[in-house]
């Protein structure tokens, strides 16, 4: 027939036991279909529709549905269609093509194509012909199911077909692309031109290799690419916006569909010239021919099911509800009028039915009601595509009659005397039901006339035989709805059966509402509802089956297709609103790592194993569409990895028993390494593509094994290298992941950082002994462990800045610890002082500089304080030599001898007046340049001590620092809660206050550069104002805890905004602070008098409180303070310390090991040692002491109770004998830290007495 109006049974010769139908594919005007083997898993595609392509790849009858031979040796397992040519996927991953080949969609030759435009017409068009000289012609079509050559030796997953074109994904997550490149959709980077319109040999999508593809979907002329992380790549025709790239300018490359980034898009579908998206919370999103716009209702509907016409499309809800927009004119929307919608509008006609199936054909849409089994359509009836007996067109839905039974009522079989079956369905109506009755709320319904005709006898024989498809056809149509029979002039006789007889029909999803029996007379028709009838004088005793609507499929062209199985316990007809699945690309997968895990060492791995090992691992595409967190939203800045799931997989690797399979896995990822992917901007690719950068650290060679130069120089270096070449835009990505890390692998991949460095400077020390027996010239270093240095430190570097925005761990973390005794500090430090100021490096020739200075962030305090010692070094000696030249140079210039200037800055003080003396001093001696940059000498007036080492300094120090910080000079105010001190608030009462506070500066900077500890109670927060650091209220807590902790309280309120405004009334933006034993009252804003505290404003409120208090209110003082002090100090060498460490380097470590100081800190003169008796006295004796008197016997030896920020090491401590009685005192040398003892003491006890004795006489200095 040249159209078929009403379904249409399609017999399969095939046996219906063992094959099933699995796919209906459709191109314009041909048709395939998929039948697959039950039991030995082989398959049969047969084919029906035009073939003037030959795109039905067989000869014979174009009528019916006939197999295709050249696909009888394969296990095909997808079919897709273009216009007009047609795929099939085999299980073996290979592909096959047929059918029309102008494009070189069939991807069979390599052939040049040329295009010509046809002149003198209204349109134009495009004829294709072979390049002279290029090659030999290509067939137009081909006849038979051809090998795509190049694509036989890959592992092909999926397939799909656009007008004339084809892609196809690879195991491994390549995409090949071939056909009409017209518009760019073949994606390779080549526009439509002569050379580029048309690619006949598949080749791959080099951009699309880094992406964790999930879908393809091809429009007419453009493509689709839907990512594991949600992520849409477009390109191809762009004339109707249909990429949604904002513009109408087509694509020759992938571009990121950016504005659904924050979406996480679960599904795409292309239709001719639109596209529509739909997310995974049920957002829907549509562009092109159709209108860009987002679904209205998409926050109140949730949309499960997206499907597309030519220039229309529907969308299933979660509840059932069936929506649709774009073309209307055939009425293939639904909506009762043949307009066009640009908003999703609800099929108002199947409101309270809940739609389980949609398709749409090309202009027309099948929909079907999982409850009850019944299939509606509306649309473009030209064809009688609808199935409803007529070619007139509808804009409503109308109910299809089949031959299928309905659902969700009571089912019963329909018998005649002849033994046909046919369904009937009861609609729980009366059993004379009127056929003008009708449910005003239900859908209109198709009635066919009655026909008197019988059904052929030999129907059943036939049913056993073969596959059901019904095709809306108007063929016979044997079977009859149960108002056919009551509108005849048959009766119909309701009975109930035996109950020891019947056997009544159930279904998954209705109730049977009763059970009873519906006949007729016996000579005309018998309605039994038992699934065989014992009765019967039929000779056929086979088991009789209704048959139920399983999925519905409208095809590219005019046709339907209503795909039924046999009515079981498992035939559920398919509900689209659950998660469409798609055939996968390897992934890193648990289960399968956890089988590689078991394989015991003796046990050969499969092929199988290293085929997925040497895949997977290898693939970049397979890496990252792998430990996909389904519960991250969808957002650039996560990279929605399942760390847990991530961290058991490479644990599984790490612990696999058999040796091999690592080897394995490590040489794959040492091929991957080179080809890590980039990023130029955000329109090339989306940052999904980078999340292997951060599965990578995961692998456990970056973390265990450190000694092999193999794994340091191509694993490891490898990664840090393809990091640190990134482009900006991949860079800023990696950095805002990092930031947004678990804490615990951010850790991680600085700790193995930190160990690869390690390992490297263990590595230069070995070369540094071997080069010191060479001479100069002929020593030689590894320049290539040299640059890996250099990157490791580099990427270092780059983790260290995300850590200073996100504070995922401290800044110690950073260090390497006890780096001072892996390199040369203070040489890397002088020459990185000549190398900035444009001197030359000493380091070997031929290799860059590189100078850990440049990444202070790893020193630790110890190699902090070698560098400040070695800066104050050489500023002195430049200070020193300034003035002997300056003494030198003088007398000769302007003839005087008392313009001599002294090397040193000398300070004479008296004990009894040591504060305006300094003061005095220092103002006379700051008019000098660089006067407080000469080494400190210290002489105390009346006294024999001689200044030759730091315990004159120290004392000079204590006792200034002790004057400076007396309540009665007033430049102070101090915080019992916490012993420290802080500046007096408010202005300064005259210039010379602020000068004064700029000689303290001065004095502590001194402290600092002459490498002197004194105990200063500043508080913390003072450093960080020296540093520059940011404040914040918990900075108050190290002044007043109390205070701190109701501001705290005031901010973080639990009191509703009601009872905080009543609890707070009678407070305004006004603090109270006291000033030389006086209150004073200060405004935090203006008009703060007048400005209440409320619920609204409290955090103004609370920032403005601290803020007065360590800022606002001691501004000039502490300007003046940091300005003294940076006259001292330059403020480039602080910047390598952090405020606590600053704060330890004045004041040192309350931090004490006692034990470390007798193992490691204390040497001994002969004939003194560890061993002798006298020595083991000493140390009973000291470990007998309470912790404040070894304290005070740590200020009698070193003039500090305090600890150097080098640690007890530092302490060099040495004791030597005194051949005198053990009545004499032991004695200090301060300046040296040296500890005068008798060689013999007579017991313990009087060695405690004596030391007890000692360690309280520590005012006075004598010459020893």
């Amino acid at each position: 027939d040249e159209h078929i109006l009403l379904p249409r049974k399609q017999k399969l010769v095939v046996d219906e036991r063992r094959y099933a139908v699995r796919q209906v594919s459709s191109g314009r005007n041909h048709t395939l279909v998929l039948l697959r083997n039950q039991s030995d898993d082989t398959s049969v595609v047969l084919s029906c529709g035009s073939g003037e392509r030959h795109q039905l790849g067989r000869e014979g009858s174009w009528r019916r549905l006939e197999p295709i031979d050249g696909l009888s040796h394969h296990v095909v397992v997808r079919l897709s269609c273009g216009a007009n040519h047609s795929m099939a996927l085999t299980s073996a991953g290979q592909i096959f093509c047929w059918g029309c080949n102008l494009f070189g969609q069939l991807g069979e030759s390599a052939v040049k194509w040329c295009p010509v435009v046809a002149i003198g017409l209204n349109v134009w068009f495009v004829l294709f012909v072979v390049c002279e000289g290029i090659g030999n012609k290509v067939d137009e079509s081909v006849a038979k199911p051809s090998l795509v050559k190049r694509l036989a030796a890959e592992m092909v997953v999926q397939i799909a077909s656009g007008g004339n074109h084809s892609l196809a994904l690879t195991i491994n997550g390549y995409i090949y692309s071939w056909g009409s490149n017209a518009f760019g959709q073949l994606g390779n980077g080549m526009k439509g031109n002569c050379e580029n319109s048309v690619n006949t040999s598949p080749i791959e999508i080099i951009s699309l290799r880094s992406v964790p593809i999930r879908q393809l979907s091809c429009g007419g002329s453009h493509s689709a690419l839907l990512s594991y992380t949600g992520a849409l790549y477009m390109w191809g025709k762009n004339e109707f916006g249909q990429l949604g790239l904002n513009d109408i300018q087509n694509r020759s490359l992938p571009t990121v569909q950016t504005t659904l980034r924050s979406q996480r898009i679960a599904f795409i579908d292309c239709g001719e010239e639109h596209t529509v998206a739909l997310t995974s919370d049920g957002g829907l999103f549509s562009w092109g021919a159709v209108g860009t716009r987002e679904d209205s209702q998409r926050r109140s509907q949730r949309i499960a099911f997206i499907d597309c016409g030519e220039e229309h499309t529907v969308a299933l809800t979660s509840d059932g509800g069936l929506f649709s927009w774009g073309a209307g004119m055939y009425g293939q929307l639904g909506h009762a009028k043949t307009r066009n919608e640009i908003l999703p509008r609800r099929v108002f006609e199947l409101m309270g039915n809940v739609v389980t199936q949609v398709s749409c054909g090309r202009c027309h849409t099948l929909a079907s009601i999982g409850s009850n089994g019944r299939l509606y359509s509306f649309g473009l009836n030209g064809s009688g595509q609808l199935g409803i007996g007529t070619q007139v067109s509808k804009s409503v839905p109308i109910n299809v009659s089949g031959k299928w039974a309905h659902l969700g009522v009571k089912d019963v079989c329909v018998r005649n005397i002849a033994g046909s079956l046919l369904p009937v369905i009861s609609d729980n109506q009366s059993s004379n039901p009127s056929p003008n009755t009708s449910d005003p709320n239900s859908p209109p319904k198709s009635r066919s006339p009655p026909k008197s005709r019988s059904p052929p006898k030999d129907r059943e024989e036939d049913m056993d035989n073969q596959m059901s498809i019904d095709e809306l056809s108007d063929g016979d149509d044997s079977d009859r709805d149960i108002s056919d029979i009551a509108s005849s002039d048959e009766t119909a006789i309701i009975e109930e059966p035996d109950d020891m007889t019947k056997e009544v029909i159930k279904t998954p999803g209705f109730i049977c509402t009763s059970d009873m029996i519906v006949s007729t007379k016996p000579d005309s028709i018998e309605i039994d509802e038992y699934l065989s009838d014992p009765d019967s004088d039929s000779q056929l005793h086979t088991e009789r089956q209704q048959l139920v609507l399983k999925e519905i499929v409208a095809s590219k062209g005019d046709q339907s297709f209503v795909l039924v199985v046999r009515l079981t316990d498992s035939s559920c007809p398919l509900d689209f609103r659950f998660n469409q699945s798609f055939d996968e690309i390897y992934k890193l997968d648990n289960k399968r790592l956890k089988l590689l895990n078991e394989t015991l060492e003796d046990n050969a791995i499969s092929l199988d194993d290293i085929d997925y090992i040497e895949n997977a691992f290898t693939s970049i595409s397979c890496w990252n569409s792998s430990f996909i967190d389904s519960e991250t939203t969808a957002d650039s800045a996560l990279p929605a990895i399942d760390w847990i799931s991530a961290q058991k997989a490479f644990e599984f690797i790490e612990n696999a028993k058999n040796s091999r399979i690592k080897e394995l896995v490590y040489q794959s990822i040492l091929k991957l390494i080179p080809v890590l992917p980039d990023i130029n901007d955000q329109n090339s690719l989306d940052p999904e593509v980078l999340r292997i950068y951060l599965l990578l650290p995961l692998f456990h060679l970056f973390r265990t094994d450190y000694k092999n130069p193999e794994i340091m120089r191509k694993l490891i270096a490898g990664y840090m290298r393809a990091v640190l070449r990134l482009h900006d835009y991949a860079i800023d990505v990696i950095k805002q992941w990092f930031r947004r890390l678990d804490a615990k692998h951010f850790r991680q991949i600085v700790v193995n950082v930190k160990n690869y460095i390690t390992e490297v400077f263990d590595i230069q020390n070995k070369q540094n002994k071997a080069n010191e027996t060479v001479e100069p010239e002929g020593r030689r270093i590894d320049a290539a462990l040299h640059d890996n240095l250099g990157l490791s430190l580099d990427f270092m570097a780059l983790l260290h800045r995300v850590n200073q925005k996100s504070n995922k761990m401290s800044y110690k973390d950073f260090y390497i610890e006890g780096i001072h005794d892996m390199i040369d500090v203070e040489r890397d430090y002088v020459e990185w002082l000549q190398y900035r100021s444009g001197g030359q490096s000493n380091r070997m020739a031929g290799v860059k500089p590189l100078f850990l200075c440049n990444y202070a962030f790893i020193f630790d305090p110890p190699a902090k304080t070698q560098i400040l010692t070695i800066d104050s070094k050489v500023q002195q000696s430049e200070a020193y030599d300034h003035s002997l030249y300056t003494s030198l140079i003088n007398p000769i210039i302007y003839g005087n001898a008392l313009l001599v200037e002294t090397p040193f800055l000398v300070l004479s003080v008296d004990r009894q007046n040591i504060l305006q003396q300094t003061i005095n001093q220092l103002c006379y001696r700051s008019q000098t340049r660089n006067v407080f940059k000469k080494p400190l000498k210290v002489n105390f007036e009346g006294e024999e001590a001689i200044d030759a080492g730091i315990g004159m300094k120290k004392e000079f120090f204590i006792l200034l620092m002790k004057e400076v910080l007396d309540q009665k000079y007033g430049m102070f105010c101090e915080y019992n809660e916490t012993n420290s001190i802080w500046l007096n608030p408010g202005e300064a009462a005259d210039n010379d206050e602020l000068v004064n506070y700029s000689l303290i500066g001065i004095i502590c900077g001194l402290a600092i550069y002459n490498q002197v500890i004194i105990y200063l109670p500043f508080p913390l927060v003072l450093y960080k104002k020296l540093l520059e650091e940011p404040l914040d209220l918990e900075d108050l807590n190290c002044l007043d805890p109390i205070l701190t902790k109701n501001l705290r309280q005031i901010l973080e309120t639990t009191y509703s905004e009601e009872e905080f405004n009543a609890i707070y009334s009678d407070m305004n933006f006004t603090i109270t602070l006291t000033c030389f034993g006086s209150p004073v009252e200060y405004e935090l804003e203006s008009g703060g008098k007048t400005k209440a505290l409320n619920y609204n404003n409290r955090k103004d409120y609370v920032n403005l409180y601290w803020n007065h208090i360590l800022n606002e209110s001691v501004k000039q003082k502490f300007q003046s303070f940091k300005d003294g002090f940076h006259r001292v100090m330059d403020p480039g060498i602080l910047s390598l310390f952090h405020a606590e460490e600053l704060m330890q380097l004045v004041s040192g470590q309350e931090v004490y090991d006692w034990h470390l100081m007798q193992t490691s800190a204390t040497r001994y003169k002969e004939p003194f040692s560890a061993s002798h008796p006298t020595i083991g006295m000493f140390w009973n004796v000291f470990h007998s002491l309470t912790n404040d008197q070894k304290k005070k016997f740590l200020l009698f030896l070193t003039g500090s109770d305090r600890i150097p920020i080098l640690g007890m090491k530092a302490l060099n401590i040495i004791i030597q004998p005194m051949r005198v009685s053990d009545d004499h005192l032991p004695v200090a040398h301060t300046c040296f830290n040296v500890l005068d003892l008798p060689e013999h003491y007579s017991s313990d006890h009087k060695l405690r007495q004596k030391l007890l004795q000692a360690i309280e006489c520590i005012h006075v200095f004598t010459l020893a």
